[in-house]
Order: structure tokens, then C-alpha cells, then sequence
């Protein structure tokens, strides 16, 4: 069955991505529904926060999709840094991994949204705390009009 080139891009995504998780020993996933688990940290999330048409001319229509990676970390006490310098690291590594991809390439383009990078700090009980980092992007990519599967 032929996939969208909607699901290509998100495949090159998380295919460019695997080995950036490996190496960083962290869970990599694509829209989480459930939060994660202690064992789940360090974690790559993946989230698709739409696709939109940016034109259409004659038989191209030219979309884009806006994809967020944040990266997960937890520590306890005074780890706090130690949990920042492991979230911006796989946040780093997942970067330049997909301004690298041969794979993303074959199928979008990429842009960083003019977008800051966030951090989010969560303290818990006993001092637990589950740091996040995120990044957005926007890809673009065109398909005929009458086929999301065929690329333009």
C-alpha cells in the first residue's frame, strides 16, 4: 500500500532520529498519548502539530508540516543540571541530525520556526524532577492535487 508523502516525512523523521536515540541510550517516540515512565527517560518525543497548504498551482500543491522534538530528561535533588545538559544534548544531536538527512532531503524541505527554544521544569515529590526541552520545525514538501501519494 502506498503511503502519503505526509507519513514519508514523518518516517525520514523518526528514521533520521533512531540513531540519535541509540546513542543517547533514550526512548524515542512518536505523539506520545501517556505520559512517560521513570524507565522511559531520557526520551526524544515527536510530535506532528499539523499539516497545512501553502499554495496550489494547476496540479502541485505545496504543504507544509509542522513537527515538534522535545527532549526529556529526569533527575533528582541537585541533578537538575545534569538533567538540562542531557535534555540539550540529545536536543542538539536530534538538530543536527535532521539539518544532515539525506532521507529528510529525498522528500522535504526543512526550516527551523522562528520559534525560541523552550524548557519546561517540573519538581514532584522528593525532589524528582523531569526537565523538557523543545524545538519546532516546519517541512515542506508538494504533491499533485489529486494524490497525496505522488510527489511534485
Amino acid at each position: 500500500m502506498t503511503q502519503s508523502i505526509c507519513e514519508q516525512v514523518i518516517q525520514a523523521v523518526m528514521t533520521t532520529l533512531t540513531p540519535v536515540a541509540v546513542a543517547a541510550k533514550a526512548t524515542l517516540i512518536r505523539s506520545p498519548t501517556d505520559p512517560l515512565s521513570r524507565e522511559q527517560t531520557p526520551a526524544l518525543l515527536v510530535f506532528i502539530d499539523g499539516e497545512t497548504i501553502l499554495e496550489s498551482t494547476n496540479n502541485v500543491v505545496k504543504r507544509t508540516l509542522n513537527v515538534t522534538l522535545v527532549a526529556v530528561a529526569r533527575a533528582t535533588g541537585a541533578g537538575v543540571t545534569t538533567a538540562r545538559n542531557e535534555a540539550d544534548a540529545l536536543l542538539v544531536a536530534a538538530h543536527a541530525a535532521l539539518y544532515e538527512s539525506t532521507a529528510l532531503k529525498a522528500v522535504a524541505g526543512y526550516k527551523n520556526l522562528p520559534v525560541e527554544m523552550s524548557t519546561d521544569e517540573t519538581v514532584r515529590k522528593q525532589e524528582a524532577i523531569c526537565l523538557s526541552l523543545q524545538k519546532n520545525y516546519q517541512l515542506t514538501y508538494m504533491t499533485r492535487r489529486n494524490s497525496i501519494s505522488t510527489p511534485a
